[in-house]
Formats: C-alpha cells, sequence, structure tokens
C-alpha cells in the first residue's frame, strides 16, 4: 500500500508535465493485468493539471476476448473560462483478464502558450502475436468471416431510432429500414458478422422485425443472432437529444428471436 501510495502521489507531483502521462499509462498497461489497469483509471484524477482519464465502451469481441476504449483528456487553460482539450485514446484487447494488445496515443501542446498547435508524434504499442492470433481464428469460428480490423474501436456508431436533434434515424438505422423493408437478409447476415457490436445489434433488430412479421430467419442467421444476444458490456447508444454507453443485455432484451 505504501508503495502504491508514493506512485499516486508521483503523479500528482508530475501532473503539468503532460508528456510524462503517457509514460505512466504504458508501463501500467505493460504488466499486462486489465484489471490492475482499470483500478489505475478510477484512482487517477488530476485536477490541478487538468488531465484525466475516462472509459468509453468495454465489451465481447468473441468468446473470451474483449475490446476496449479510454480516453486521456488534456486541458490546456487559455484564458478564465476558456480551455483548449486534447483527446488522445487507449484502444485494449483482452484475453479474459490478460492485455494482449494495446495502442496509446500521445497528443499534446509542446510549446503551449506559445502555440497551439496540437502534436501527435508518439505511439505506444504492444501486441502479444500467439494471442493475437488466437482472437482471430476464435473469430472467425464465431462468426464466420475473418476479424476486420479497420473495425475495432469505432466509437462513431450509435444504435438508436431517432437521434439528435429533430430525432433522425442514424445512417445505420435507414440502411436496416431498407434492408427490412425489402427483406434483404444476406445484407442484414453480413452485419451479423461485423467486427462492430452495434452494426451487429443494428441487424438483431432487422431480424427481429422480419421474425415479428412471420419471415423465416436462417439458421446460419440464428447461430450468430445467439452469440450477439450473449455478449456483455457496452456499446454506444443515442435517442432525441440523447447519446450515452448502454448495457448490451439491456438494449437486446427487446428482441426475440
Amino acid at each position: 500500500m505504501i508503495r502504491l501510495y508514493l506512485f499516486i502521489t508521483s503523479l500528482f507531483l508530475t501532473s503539468y508535465s503532460f508528456g510524462q502521462i503517457e509514460k505512466k499509462i504504458n508501463a501500467v498497461l505493460l504488466k499486462g493485468n486489465f484489471r490492475e489497469f482499470k483500478k489505475f483509471v478510477d484512482r487517477y484524477r488530476i485536477e490541478k493539471g487538468q488531465v484525466t482519464i475516462s472509459s468509453g465502451n468495454v465489451r465481447d469481441l468473441t468468446t473470451g476476448f474483449q475490446e476496449a476504449v479510454f480516453y486521456i483528456s488534456k486541458s490546456y487553460s487559455v484564458n478564465k473560462g476558456v480551455s483548449i482539450t486534447c483527446n488522445p485514446r487507449i484502444h485494449l484487447l483482452t484475453e479474459g483478464n490478460l492485455i494482449i494488445y494495446f495502442s496509446l496515443e500521445s497528443e499534446e501542446m509542446k510549446d503551449f502558450p506559445k502555440s497551439f498547435e496540437i502534436t501527435s508524434d508518439t505511439i505506444y504499442k504492444f501486441s502479444n502475436l500467439p494471442k493475437m492470433a488466437a482472437l482471430k481464428t476464435k473469430f472467425l469460428q464465431t462468426y464466420g468471416v475473418p476479424l476486420n480490423e479497420n473495425e475495432l474501436f469505432i466509437d462513431t456508431v450509435y444504435y438508436g431510432q431517432n437521434c439528435g436533434i429533430g430525432g433522425r434515424p442514424p445512417k445505420e438505422q435507414e440502411k436496416i429500414n431498407d434492408w427490412v423493408n425489402n427483406v434483404d437478409m444476406v445484407n442484414l447476415h453480413k452485419w451479423l458478422q461485423s467486427t462492430n457490436t452495434e452494426k451487429q445489434i443494428y441487424a438483431v433488430q432487422g431480424f427481429h422485425i422480419l421474425s415479428s412479421k412471420g419471415v423465416i430467419i436462417p439458421e446460419a442467421s440464428k447461430k450468430y443472432i445467439h452469440n450477439i444476444l450473449k455478449k456483455r458490456g457496452t456499446i454506444n447508444t443515442c435517442a432525441i437529444c440523447d447519446a450515452r454507453q448502454e448495457e448490451i443485455s439491456s438494449v437486446v432484451s427487446e428482441f426475440k428471436l
């Protein structure tokens, strides 16, 4: 406990040296213990230096493996009531409690307040190649297609039917509506196989609507739907003038398939 206290105290003493923050986070991540990293994030609050770390979605990717996104917020005060914020990201893949991959951005204003230029010149990375291979094998076994690394860590897709000012459906919802109207189970099935969980849940919604209309759902699709309904963690959701993270189990509870 004394060692931990000294470690946290040192963070406060160096809070103004933003470039050191990523080095400290990298050291914690390299230990490979996801629970310890989350404890570090929960304890890490630097008000004076205006640096915080917050969690985005942490959710199942496939059986036994999870993906997670965390955000570092660095606030540079320009004058009273005005500040500029940098938001570098931490991307994580885990097998249970073991961190098998991470990428940690470093983003800051090196010459502030002389310059407002935001630099991003350092990225810490780690990858456990055998475990990453196991993840890809498991995803292929679970969803029948290779894992699409371009669909990992996406935080710009929101699940919802009427979102934002005016309550317009997201573009993903519009696609689902079109596929449902045309009974396009081919495209719906492809989204069941997506690496992005929000897209998968959109597809489940589409099949749910078709099933409620008496359409027979293919057994191959049912298999993937079953896997998606068991996912744990959170997804991005939206409604009129609202956006939040919600538990997958809560979102999919309305689907009867």
